[in-house]
């Protein structure tokens, strides 16, 4: 058992996991898969993105 689940209680490590954590722990054993689902991205984004994810509306 990892240090983190060492210091939770019987019932939380017991709970069954999530749709959504099922998804994260699948993603994460493929390497061809960018981290994206959970806020987790390890790349920067490119400024094209943040430019355009951040340009004011005209209009």
């Amino acid at each position: 058992m990892s240090d983190f689940l060492s210091g939770l209680r019987k019932e939380a490590v017991d709970t069954p996991e999530s749709g959504i954590v099922a998804v994260v722990n699948y993603g994460r054993k493929n390497p061809e898969l960018i981290p994206l689902w959970v806020g987790e991205g390890d790349l920067p984004t490119p400024p094209f993105i943040h430019e355009a994810a951040t340009r004011q509306r005209r209009g």
